[in-house]
């Protein structure tokens, strides 16, 4: 049975051409059907995913919204087992054939390869940040999502339409337990880490504000990411090395807890912050970033 692939994808000009070329370069004919669905695009996004037919299929939807490019990619794919992949992912085929023998054994309902983040050439602070996040429990033992999950069929009638929600891989997350999760040890995708950061604060900002939302919609079921403080301190404490990364992913995540916080009591759930410094061109060797309302950090340069 053919594999479907759904990637969502809004003003991804820069990224969902590295993400189809990753994931199309050593496909067999007709193995996987990829369905891109380009929400509000108002860049070429649709120019570069199209460039790609006959082995994607395009879908232009007038609004930007994941969910209902989700939703609408859902419509149009047949296959199963399903796969949801973020258009700056990069992944390769075999990651996804791998995913989808785990899913047709019926081992796991809901999986994903291992997550691996680029820090190449990123601030120190950015590469002090992720050096202490990926040796999480969340994030070392059966995560799903981040930018990548799949689902059995069986999995996937575990609900019905994707809610008007920011998590959606939280949401996915919360609807099976641990013994029906899998990380595939050997499949990896990729996520470029933020350059700057504003993008690091906007990205944390907007999972805290989706682990509210969902808690809010969902109530018990609504999943949260294991990362608060006592998962961090058992792992420094485990691990002593990561001591002088403490500073900075604390400092993250009160800002960002801060960030969220203040979008909750405004009711903001529709203002989607995300990490656009990995998404713009550089201009004279520098990254050309938005403004925000978020100062760098005030920590000794290294």
């Amino acid at each position: 049975m053919t594999l479907s692939l759904i990637i969502p994808a809004h003003d991804e000009e820069t990224t969902i051409g590295r993400c189809l070329e990753s994931l199309l370069a050593d496909a067999h004919e007709d193995e996987f059907e990829v369905v891109v669905v380009c929400n509000g695009c108002t860049d070429r996004t649709v120019d570069v995913a199209r460039s790609f037919e006959p082995g994607a299929t395009v879908i232009e939807i007038n609004r930007a919204s994941k969910y209902l490019a989700l939703r609408e990619g859902d419509r149009r794919a047949s296959g199963f087992p399903r796969f949801y992949i973020d258009a700056d992912v990069i992944t390769s085929a075999q990651a996804v054939r791998d995913v989808a023998t785990v899913l047709r054994s019926g081992k796991a309902a809901v999986a994903a390869p291992r997550l691996r983040v680029d820090v190449s050439g990123r601030p120190w602070y950015v590469r002090s940040y992720y050096r202490l996040w990926t040796r999480l429990p969340y994030a070392e033992n059966g995560m799903v999502g981040t930018g990548f999950y799949a689902l059995s069929e069986a999995g996937r009638s575990r609900f019905d339409e994707f809610p008007d929600i920011i998590a959606d891989d939280q949401f996915v997350l919360s609807r099976f337990d641990e013994t029906e999760r899998c990380s595939v040890g050997s499949a990896e995708f990729v996520v470029a880490a933020p350059r700057d950061w504003r993008s690091l604060i906007y990205k944390k900002t907007r999972a805290y504000t989706g682990n509210r939302q969902l808690e809010e919609r969902f109530g018990s079921q609504g999943a949260r990411q294991p990362g608060g403080r006592s998962a961090w301190m058992n792992l420094v404490r485990r691990h002593p090395s990561l001591l002088p990364s403490v500073p900075v992913y604390v400092l993250v995540s009160v800002v960002a807890e801060a960030r969220s916080r203040r979008q909750v009591r405004r009711r903001d759930f529709g203002t989607w912050e995300r990490d656009v410094s990995t998404r713009l061109a550089k201009n004279d060797g520098r990254i050309v970033a938005q403004g925000a309302d978020t100062a760098p950090p005030r920590l000794p340069a290294r």
